[in-house]
């Protein structure tokens, strides 16, 4: 199970990985991104870095942003279950996936921004919390 959270945390947040890549897809969304939510670049190294800053309501819009163009989320903030199940599937056995689900998937934010941010955060947790599990058994 290790193996298969610590794949899953990085190709969740693979999409804000290296922006210097020019010829990524996933390039162009960070630049889109940064410029429609105006976050600052030193906000998006935080969260890169797992940093959270919560109320950093330009970073929630960031990462809806992000979030929609990759699909797991609906415009509402909403989690897109069908499309994180299908990107889940590739890291996660069929058991792990619903755990995950039911535990990220209703989030109690203000806004569909701040509901993107509550959902990336408690996947990430979640998967980290899963290695550590697995790693002390």
């Amino acid at each position: 199970m290790k193996v298969f959270a610590s794949i899953f945390a990085l190709g969740f947040i693979g999409i804000l990985g290296n922006i210097a890549d020019s010829n990524s897809e996933n390039s162009e969304y960070l630049k889109q991104c940064m410029a429609e939510s105006g976050v600052d670049q030193t906000s998006v190294d935080k969260l890169q870095g797992r940093e959270w800053e919560m109320n950093n309501k330009k970073l929630q819009c960031y990462s809806k942003c992000l979030m929609i163009k990759k699909g797991v989320i609906n415009d509402d903030g909403t989690l897109n279950e069908e499309n994180m199940k299908k990107d889940m599937t590739r890291e996660f056995p069929d058991g792990k996936i619903d755990e995950v689900m039911m535990k990220c998937k209703d989030p109690k934010g203000a806004d569909a921004c701040e509901n993107s941010l509550l959902i990336l955060k408690c996947f990430l947790d979640y998967t980290i919390f899963a290695m550590q599990k697995d790693k002390d058994n």
